[in-house]
């Protein structure tokens, strides 16, 4: 209770002063120390400024977290319910979502000047949100993206790829390399992120895939060099 107090007391003072990413991690940090379920009327301002925080605050890409809890639910039915539904493409990195959310709630994002002042930068953030679940969808062994490919997810003109690219390697999102002349990158690393079932389930396929190509290997060198099985038995 007393670490709960000590980090809703800091959510007081980043709300008021900034910076977004700040009131955001001591947010999580209330919501994890706290002993009451983060559901009711009393926590959709929190759930509000928590989006708002998610979306324009620096260095905030791995929002798994909130999106787990139930704190974005309070927002659902309510006037600010396009910030949950903003937040869930974010995550995604649903850029068509973006633009359609941000082009039906002109008024409403008006409204939120922290919000307002930043949309270049959440959209860069979608962006690089949906370069990372591309690469995050591309098995272990399929990691060479050609910037076609990240051009098509991320919606960008292919020749703002590489800076993108340079952008989410910067970010620490990204490791790996590009090759300019074929315009392809090779993936070593993608930053680790908090699953959400979507995530869960393609992490599940992509284990499967990999068992059955392990099994098939076996399957194959017991095949080629029967002597080496034989001699084990």
């Amino acid at each position: 209770v007393a670490h709960a107090a000590v980090h809703e007391l800091a959510c007081v003072y980043h709300q008021e002063v900034g910076p977004p990413e700040a009131y955001y991690r001591h947010a999580m940090q209330y919501l994890a120390y706290s002993p009451e379920p983060a559901v009711g009327e009393d926590y959709v301002q929190l759930a509000t400024a928590v989006a708002l925080a998610a979306l324009t605050g620096e260095n905030l890409y791995n929002i798994g977290e909130v999106m787990n809890s139930t704190l974005m639910e309070n927002l659902r039915n309510t006037p600010n319910d396009w910030l949950r539904t903003l937040l869930i493409a974010c995550y995604e990195g649903n850029i068509e979502a973006l633009n359609e959310i941000l082009h039906q709630n002109q008024d409403l994002v008006a409204t939120q000047p922290g919000l307002a002042s930043r949309v270049e930068f959440v959209k860069e953030k979608f962006a690089l949100m949906a370069f990372v679940d591309l690469v995050f969808r591309r098995p272990g062994n399929e990691r060479i993206l050609t910037f076609t490919d990240i051009a098509e997810r991320t919606m960008l003109p292919v020749e703002n790829v590489e800076m993108l690219i340079m952008r989410a390697m910067s970010l620490g999102l990204v490791r790996g390399s590009i090759d300019q002349v074929d315009q392809t990158l090779a993936v070593t690393y993608v930053q680790p992120r908090v699953l959400g079932d979507d995530q869960l389930r393609i992490l599940s396929e992509q284990l499967q895939s990999w068992g059955s190509k392990v099994e098939g290997t076996l399957s194959f060198m017991r095949d080629e060099t029967p002597e080496l099985y034989d001699e084990q038995q």
